[in-house]
């Protein structure tokens, strides 16, 4: 279990109004408040969460012009003060392809990692490399995993284990496929004050199950006291795998009913139909942001009210 300075989250939404103190999805530099901005990474994937004196960076997309551009414009304005929490959430290129140069660049505090004994691609290990020449706190995350903060929480719903019996049963110099690295992905959720958050990173239908089964049968209580985890009517749905077809099923989002959900995508991996139709069925209950749309999408924090922008309108 970790403990931190503070960590970001919503207050709960009153709608998605355009941030006053934003211009094109970009915040200003003299805003120090919570926010979290989806980084437009094209077809990666990349989360950061910023408060006045607290910054944690959910992977950082691949290499590309556009997406290094993109990236390191809005972490040189955010992370001057260096990066709390670098979460690597599993070892795909599109996740973590610009990690190493992260860790090379701004000052990292602790790295997060779903293992340290098995270095699956290049980047990974090149990441883990970086880290350790610098003298970075490694960390292995699992479900026992919690952040706290003074009024804030996160807690890792998953992976319940340290390796699956299929991670177990390959050799290390082994490269698994990707449908097991999806099956390693964290599920993240975070808490301010009353607001929620659920941010998925590549979990499947398998991994949703499991979080709500654990939810529901009480586990999470018993793992990080009662109430720390409800799951019923969130703000805020970070929609899994840039909205892969098996996932985000109609069961999930019938109980986290979320207020708003973020699709991280590009030309190159759109959302499935098939998903969107599932959140289109809603009727308006979720208002819907993609980064291939909308560009990088800021959710800005300020007076218990929750406001989302985009640098595309």
């Amino acid at each position: 279990i970790f403990a931190f300075t503070c960590v970001c989250g919503c207050e709960e939404s009153d709608g998605t109004d355009a941030d006053p103190n934003s211009k094109d999805g970009e915040i200003d530099d003299e805003y120090v408040g919570n926010h979290v901005c989806f980084i437009d990474v094209g077809s990666g994937d990349c989360t950061l969460i910023k408060t006045e004196d607290f910054s944690l960076l959910i992977d950082c997309g691949n290499d590309g012009k556009h997406v290094k551009k993109n990236l390191f414009d809005i972490l040189d304005s955010e992370v001057r003060n260096g990066i709390d929490y670098f979460i690597l959430s599993h070892p795909d290129e599109e996740h973590i392809g610009n990690a190493e140069e992260i860790l090379s660049r701004y000052n990292c505090k602790n790295l997060l990692v779903p293992f340290t004994d098995y270095e699956y691609s290049e980047s990974y290990a090149g990441a883990l490399n970086s880290a350790r020449e610098k003298g970075v706190e490694i960390k292995e995350f699992n479900y026992l995993t919690e952040i706290k903060s003074k009024n804030a929480d996160l807690f890792f719903l998953y992976p319940e284990h340290k390796y699956s019996d299929e991670f177990n049963n390959i050799s290390v110099a082994e490269l698994p496929s990707e449908k097991l690295l999806d099956e390693i992905s964290p599920v993240i959720y975070l808490k301010i004050d009353k607001a929620r958050m659920l941010l998925c990173t590549d979990a499947s239908y398998k991994q949703e199950d499991k979080v709500l089964r654990n939810f529901k049968s009480g586990l999470y209580d018993a793992f990080f006291g009662t109430g720390k985890v409800n799951l019923y009517d969130i703000d805020l749905l970070k929609i899994s795998g840039h909205g892969r077809s098996d996932a985000t099923s109609e069961d999930f989002l019938q109980v986290l009913n979320p207020d708003n959900a973020i699709i991280s995508c590009g030309a190159a991996n759109p959302p499935n139909t098939e998903t969107l139709k599932r959140l289109y069925k809603r009727n308006g209950k979720t208002s819907l942001f993609r980064t291939d749309l909308n560009g990088n999408v800021t959710v800005k924090i300020d007076s218990g009210k929750l406001t989302v922008s985009s640098s595309m309108k």
